[in-house]
């Protein structure tokens, strides 16, 4: 209940950054409490278990952006990392009673780009150490949609993006890869992009 007022309140303050009359953003996400979840992640060293899948390079998260609204870490410690413009990848620094807040792909389509999802991932700790993390991925609400014009913006971003990017570099956005699946996002309920999300996350453990 706790993270969700706090998300709220980041809405709101999202919204008036921007400058936008009342609170649309946050209107946006009222109710996305119900479908948010919060999950607690233990990252053991790199020296744990070293039979399990052998030979392969070890990592607590690859680098990723977060598709959904925002996510709010509460860390032990140190551990996560963002990558600047210049592709410098730059701690984060664990502080009692601190949360980090990272900005998601949603919210920086809702903002048409003001607002930017950086790419981060987490290093797992030095050996004998092990690291956890409270974090809470915020939703919109499930019928939310993005503005026309805001689904636009995010698709020029898209393809100027893709035009930019070498043919060997990773496309980081995970809410959208194209052009056309970014128009869509006026057409698409935030709750049908989850579902999409958690079927890809089903599958891929089913192969696994």
């Amino acid at each position: 209940a706790n993270a969700s007022a706090l998300a709220l309140r980041l809405a709101a303050a999202f919204s008036a950054a921007l400058g936008l009359d009342g609170d649309p953003l946050g209107a946006l996400c009222e109710g996305g409490d119900v479908v948010s979840m919060m999950r607690v992640f233990h990252y053991f060293a790199s020296n744990v278990a070293p039979g399990l899948a052998p030979g392969v390079p070890r990592i607590g998260s690859s680098p990723h952006t977060d598709w959904h609204f925002l996510t709010l870490i509460v860390q032990d410690r140190g551990g996560l990392q963002v990558q600047a413009r210049d592709g410098r990848w730059v701690d984060v620094p664990a502080r009692a009673g601190e949360a980090v807040l990272i900005v998601g792909d949603y919210a920086s389509a809702l903002s048409e780009g003001a607002f930017r999802s950086p790419v981060h991932r987490v290093l797992l700790p030095p050996a004998g150490e092990e690291r956890t993390s409270f974090t809470f991925f915020f939703y919109a609400r499930f019928d939310a949609k993005i503005p026309a014009a805001a689904a636009r913006a995010a698709a020029r971003r898209v393809e100027a993006e893709n035009a930019a990017r070498p043919p060997s570099a990773p496309a980081y956005n995970t809410l959208v890869k194209s052009a056309e699946a970014a128009l869509a996002l006026a057409e698409r309920p935030f709750g049908e992009l989850m579902l999409d999300k958690w079927r890809g996350v089903a599958a891929n453990a089913a192969k696994s």
